[in-house]
């Protein structure tokens, strides 16, 4: 007899859907570990798992800043699935440094050697002897990568390398940040070009619908959305997708300028442009353990978590938990300490930043799009408000899509304000909305303008404003006194 202990494989949470903050992210990742053709072309994942088998596995995310929203979202977050767009390209010579004839000898058994560069693309590896012979890939050696990303070079025992030969070793290696003589990814890479039916970077955002039916709701490009040129091209993709959709965008403000100083924020915002009220600006960096994240990434997971379970997104982040984060950190690594009284002139200016209170870890603190403080307009200016409109208004085109190419008449107008005005009661009684009704007005509609196809309703919504404060009046009542003696 005896006792015996068994061990079944980790339970296993799936991250929970939430279409209504769909993140559509372009940025970099380790393709040349799995798939150097994964290159501009949108990809959906719904975990990390499936990530990492398609994009490659990184901790690096100033290198490779799609790893990080990965992490955020299906790690952190448990939300998804997301759709990443890789902009690094093994085939762009400004993406990538050539190493030629690097010296490396065989040890070992089996006999390796390690190739000194991260980022080997394994299709540019070219082996020779110290005479500059060249080996072949299967016959004399095969290649792998071991568990830091570094190509390993592993001698075949039936070839004709040498168990300790001495070897030339060329090779191309990308390198995002543009640390050697490359000039690495930049913004024009992430804002990206269409010609035809071949688009690159962000204009791949208009191909999302088309290949999965599901509308990009939260726009993101970590380590780049700083940039004047890529803030503006998510501001414009995010007030028009495939001319009809509507989104918002995570912008970072770029804190090498800010410094760590909050009160440089406000200018900053102004300077990178970052004033629509389809963007939200986000200070400064976050941290939980050695972990360090741009804000947007963990600003789109709290998003998608506030959303709920029925994917309506009637909820301000605004003073909800920041996914476990327990520190707020400048490009410097510093600390970034606010006070209740400073995270509040960040919120008044349009930028959304955190906030320690209590022992629950670090809250978002903003309720306010980039627009404000130029607008006070709740339409404009109120994340919830904004994210809410523009998604009844995303749930519209997807509704009544069908219609288009009927016929106009009675029957049809009745049906879809009868439709409409369900829709607009059932998210008035979830307490989504206050109130809301649909109308179809003579006006709006004039006979030129059903001669021409056009039929035009009104939907007027009331939604709750982000509550911001709350105030109670205390007096000393001496009445009271009495009770002492009755």
């Amino acid at each position: 007899m005896s006792i015996t202990v068994e061990f079944e494989a980790s339970v296993y949470t799936a991250p929970t859907p939430s279409y209504s903050a769909l993140v559509f992210a372009v940025g970099t990742a380790p393709i040349n570990l799995v798939d150097e053709d994964n290159v501009d072309v949108p990809v959906l994942c719904s975990t990390l798992a499936e990530f990492n088998a398609l994009f490659g596995e990184s901790d690096d995310w100033d290198s490779h800043t799609l790893n990080e929203v990965a992490y955020a979202m299906f790690s952190l977050a448990n939300r998804g699935p997301v759709v990443f767009v890789n902009v690094l390209d093994p085939d762009d010579a400004t993406h990538y440094n050539s190493i030629v004839n690097e010296d490396q000898t065989m040890s070992g058994t089996p006999a390796t050697v390690t190739l000194d560069e991260l980022g080997c693309i394994e299709s540019t590896v070219v082996v020779k002897s110290a005479a500059l012979v060249v080996y072949l890939l299967t016959t004399d050696y095969t290649l792998s990568f071991d568990d830091d990303g570094y190509m390993v070079v592993t001698r075949v025992a039936t070839g004709g390398i040498g168990a300790a030969e001495a070897l030339k070793i060329s090779y191309d290696h990308l390198d995002p940040l543009g640390a050697g003589a490359c000039a690495g990814v930049v913004a024009a890479d992430i804002v990206g070009t269409a010609s035809g039916a071949t688009r690159t970077g962000y204009e791949c955002i208009e191909q999302v619908f088309p290949l999965f039916n599901y509308t990009p709701r939260i726009l993101l490009a970590p380590g780049m959305s700083h940039e004047a040129t890529v803030s503006a091209q998510m501001a414009a993709k995010a007030a028009s997708i495939n001319t009809m959709f509507f989104a918002h965008a995570l912008c970072d403000l770029d804190d090498s300028v800010i410094a760590g100083v909050y009160t440089a924020a406000a200018a900053e915002k102004a300077a990178e442009g970052t004033t629509s009220q389809y963007q939200c600006a986000c200070w400064p960096l976050l941290k939980i353990g050695s972990l360090t994240f741009r804000m947007s990434s963990i600003l789109a997971g709290v998003l998608a978590q506030a959303d709920g379970t029925d994917g309506i997104p009637s909820n301000s982040p605004h003073n909800k938990l920041a996914l476990g984060i327990t520190s707020m950190v400048g490009d410097s690594g510093d600390e970034v300490i606010l006070e209740h009284v400073q995270a509040e002139v960040l919120h008044t200016a349009g930028i959304v930043t955190g906030l320690k209170w209590g022992t629950g870890g670090l809250r978002i603190w903003g309720s306010r799009t980039a627009a404000a403080p130029a607008s006070t307009d709740q339409m404009y200016t109120d994340i919830a408000t904004v994210r809410m409109l523009r998604h009844e208004a995303c749930q519209l085109i997807l509704d009544y899509w069908q219609d288009i190419g009927g016929k106009i008449n009675r029957r049809k107008i009745t049906r879809v304000v009868d439709n409409v005005q369900m829709r607009l009661n059932g998210l008035s009684a979830a307490e989504h909305l206050i109130g809301a009704r649909i109308v179809a007005l003579d006006e709006d509609n004039t006979v030129d303008d059903l001669l021409a196809g056009n039929v035009t309703f009104r939907i007027y919504a009331g939604v709750s404003p982000t509550l911001l404060s709350l105030g109670f009046i205390i007096a000393l009542d001496s009445t009271y006194l009495a009770d002492l003696f009755a």
